[in-house]
């Protein structure tokens, strides 16, 4: 073995050896795997030699190699996803096409073999097993990751109404946490988490000069959201926190105000019950489910927390009479046995997210969103976009 190849041999080696020490063992067996294929490609043993030289067993086993280490990348590295909408604009825009990470909260393994890439399209053809096609026919399982998830940052899951669907927003609430959002500030546990430049809102910008604001607002290339006043002294758009910061220095801005929803609990915002007079700018205080946390069952808690019991807790709870029962059991308090998280899209007046159907149970998580690789939209070709790393 030449020193070159030596080296890159004890490098993956130790890299092997150092992921076991740091408990991450399922991609320490994944690097030793891939060494020893480098091995096999770079052996001069005279076996081994022998062995590349029959084609018909060498050529099936490269093949089935390349198969396994794609299949590996998709499901435990990296993943690939297109942005569908901008209710995570500025942060990501639609035509953004962007890498998730699934090494950061650690890869799901897959719940059925629908889930596994090249796989699954025996399975599709297979009428039997297409009629399973939304089953998860295997436990959920996660990998040990290398970190955890902390409020402001941005991941891809499956939606809670829709599992087939899937959307990407910023973590803003996690399991444990008391969520407040008061006039479109967001608490968690008493304390406001700092926002992002890049947060939109539905704005009222009052100004004093038609003209100068007229051109300003075209350079900025400010899309006007509604203007129903016969006035001419304000312009209604959707900016981000550094677009107020820079209009604010002109002087022919009076002023900008955060135009605020009405509160529509009963038809709009979770749990869509005239109970809660929530809002989306006015929302909570509301507690986020956490593996081992154990709730008193009132009124209140019942229609908060009913929904994600039934479903993701696989059980039938129900109340008679101001009287709640568990699988048929009488019950007065009810543990959660999973981990679940609230989401905000970035453009805060135009996002489905948690303020409409509540909790992200933590299997439905895909991965942390890294980077955008590239955008493409009717606007052409982003080039200032490639390999934007996302905040």
């Amino acid at each position: 073995m030449n020193p070159l190849r030596k080296t890159i041999f004890l490098f993956f080696l130790l890299a092997a050896i150092l992921l076991f020490i740091i408990g991450v063992a399922w991609l320490s067996i994944g690097i030793l795997a891939t060494t020893f294929f480098y091995w096999m490609s770079t052996s001069d043993n005279v076996i081994i030699t022998r062995f590349k030289r029959t084609k018909w067993i060498s050529y099936p086993f490269y093949f089935l190699a390349l198969i396994l280490f794609s299949i590996g990348i998709r499901i435990f590295l990296i993943e690939i996803f297109s942005i569908p909408s901008d209710s995570m604009k500025d942060t990501l825009v639609s035509g953004d096409i962007i890498v998730l990470n699934k090494l950061a909260y650690g890869p799901k393994m897959p719940g059925s073999p629908f889930e596994i890439p090249w796989v699954n399209i025996a399975f599709y053809l297979n009428k039997k097993y297409r009629t399973k096609i939304d089953s998860s026919l295997w436990k959920y399982k996660r990998l040990k990751g290398f970190s955890i998830i902390k409020h402001g940052e941005v991941f891809v899951f499956n939606s809670p109404k829709n599992s087939k669907e899937i959307l990407i927003k910023r973590c803003m609430g996690l399991p444990g946490d008391t969520l407040l959002i008061r006039n479109e500030k967001v608490y968690a546990n008493h304390k406001e988490i700092p926002e992002e430049g890049t947060i939109k809102h539905i704005s009222r910008i009052l100004f004093n000069n038609y003209a100068l604001a007229s051109t300003l607002f075209d350079s900025l290339g400010l899309e006007e959201y509604h203007n129903k006043s016969v006035l001419k002294n304000y312009f209604s758009t959707c900016l981000n926190n550094n677009q107020k910061q820079v209009l604010s220095t002109y002087k022919c801005i009076d002023s900008i105000i955060i135009e605020r929803n009405r509160p529509d609990s009963a038809y709009k915002t979770f749990p869509k019950h005239n109970l809660f007079t929530w809002s989306i700018d006015n929302f909570g205080p509301l507690v986020i489910p956490a593996k081992g946390m154990k709730i008193q069952l009132n009124k209140k808690n019942f229609i908060l927390y009913y929904k994600i019991i039934n479903i993701f807790e696989m059980s039938n709870i129900t109340t008679r009479d101001g009287i709640f029962f568990l699988n048929g059991a009488k019950i007065t308090s009810f543990t959660f046995s999973n981990n679940y998280y609230f989401m905000l899209g970035d453009n805060r007046h135009d996002s489905n997210d948690s303020r409409y159907w509540g909790f992200v149970p933590e299997k439905f998580i895909i991965g942390k969103a890294a980077m955008v690789l590239f955008s493409y939209g009717e606007d052409g070709f982003r080039w200032n976009r490639i390999f934007k790393v996302i905040r």
